[in-house]
C-alpha cells in the first residue's frame, strides 16, 4: 500500500514536469503574440468565468484597478474583449470575451497541451486506460476540495 508521502512525491514529480512543459509552450505561444502575460491571464480568466468586472481581474492578477483598466483597454482595441455596462449599476463595467478572444485562448490551450499528444502515443492502450481511470479518480477527489479565494489587492 502506498503512503500519503509516496503519493505526494510522485504527484509533485508529475506536477513539476507537467508545469514545466506546459509553461514553456505557453510562454512560447504568448511571446509570439502581441500580448503581455497579464493580458493572457485576463483572457484566460474570462474564458473560464465568461463574464466579470475589472476588480475581479485586478484581484486575480494581483494588480491595481488602474493597471487592469489599461491592459483591458488594449484587449478591447484588439477586439478580444468586450466591455459593457452592468445592468444593475451603470458605473460597473462587465468584461466578456469576443469570438476572436475565445479563439485566441483556445489556440493557446492547444499549444500548451501539444506535447501530451506525443506522450499519449508513447503509452500502450492499456497504459492510457489505466491513466484515464487514475485521472478520473484524481479529478473526482479534487472537486471535493474547497476552492481557494484570490487575495484582494491593496491599492
Amino acid at each position: 500500500m502506498s503512503s500519503v508521502k509516496q503519493f505526494q512525491d510522485k504527484f509533485r514529480e508529475w506536477s513539476d514536469i507537467f508545469a514545466s512543459r506546459s509553461m514553456a509552450d505557453t510562454v512560447r505561444f504568448v511571446k509570439h503574440s502581441d500580448l503581455s502575460f497579464a493580458q493572457f491571464g485576463t483572457l484566460m480568466q474570462l474564458y473560464h468565468v465568461h463574464q466579470c468586472g475589472l476588480t475581479d481581474i485586478a484581484n486575480r492578477l494581483g494588480i491595481t484597478s488602474a493597471a487592469t483598466s489599461q491592459l483591458v483597454d488594449k484587449l478591447v482595441q484588439n477586439q478580444m474583449v468586450e466591455r459593457t455596462e452592468d445592468e444593475h449599476d451603470r458605473r460597473v463595467k462587465q468584461l466578456t470575451l469576443t469570438a476572436k478572444g475565445r479563439e485566441w485562448v483556445e489556440h493557446g490551450m492547444q499549444a500548451r497541451m501539444a506535447w501530451t499528444v506525443t506522450l499519449a502515443e508513447t503509452l500502450s492502450a492499456e497504459q492510457r486506460a489505466a491513466a484515464i481511470r487514475t485521472m478520473d479518480d484524481l479529478l473526482a477527489a479534487v472537486r471535493t476540495l474547497p476552492t481557494p479565494e484570490a487575495a484582494p489587492v491593496q491599492e
